[in-house]
């Protein structure tokens, strides 16, 4: 058969498959909910997850529909783009675990592992701007959250003052993880496309009606 041909009908059927896995993952929140597969709100872990995961389907079909401004691009061009991206994303990378690091207290689950998960251990987020509330009880242990939630007679107070105001640093976390994912995974994707040659399907159907 001829390639002009074969071409088209391959991309048909790689659209075919991106559309019934978009189609399935789009299912995949309120069955997750629905199951109690996720708690509301979702733990730090599971919202990691997630995020990864719809990132990852997103660069693969970005690739797939932007494949002829891939293919017009020259491979120069395409391999210096890849690596500033590649460098960014490292920086991003590098901050997200430095910032998480700094700004996630684990400690031990005395009931047990949580809900949804087989970790017997709890995160809760430092917030960015603790309240005079917060600090009070913090004070006393130096600043350190961990030794806090373990020992201050106000535990329960202070995990839930932390659950209350851990929204600006849950914030940076997530621009930080998406912008690092996005900067790491789609050069790999591109520049994979790209080696394998992106093919001018409408090349190939001009220059075979030419033929006959």
């Amino acid at each position: 058969m001829d390639r002009a041909l074969l071409m088209p009908q391959a991309v048909e059927k790689i659209s075919g498959v991106l559309k019934g896995i978009a189609a399935v993952i789009a299912l995949f929140p309120g069955v997750a909910i629905y199951f109690r597969l996720v708690d509301i709100p979702p733990t730090l872990m599971q919202l990691v997850e997630i995020i990864s995961f719809s990132i990852s389907l997103i660069v693969l079909i970005s690739v797939f529909l932007a494949r002829d401004i891939i293919s017009r691009m020259g491979s120069a061009r395409v391999g210096l783009l890849c690596s500033i991206a590649v460098v960014l994303g490292a920086a991003s990378i590098t901050g997200y675990f430095l910032f998480a690091r700094g700004h996630t207290v684990v400690v031990r689950a005395p009931e047990g592992p949580t809900p949804g998960s087989h970790e017997n251990v709890q995160r809760y987020i430092v917030p960015l701007n603790p309240s005079p509330e917060l600090t009070a009880i913090v004070d006393p242990f130096f600043g350190d959250y961990e030794e806090a939630i373990r020992m201050s007679v106000q535990r329960e107070t202070m995990k839930q003052l932390m659950n209350e105001e851990s929204g600006s640093s849950l914030l940076v976390m997530i621009v930080l993880l998406v912008l690092s994912e996005l900067l790491l995974m789609a050069p790999v994707v591109v520049g994979a496309w790209k080696l394998a040659g992106t093919p001018d399907f409408g090349a190939d159907s001009s220059g075979s009606k030419r033929e006959s």
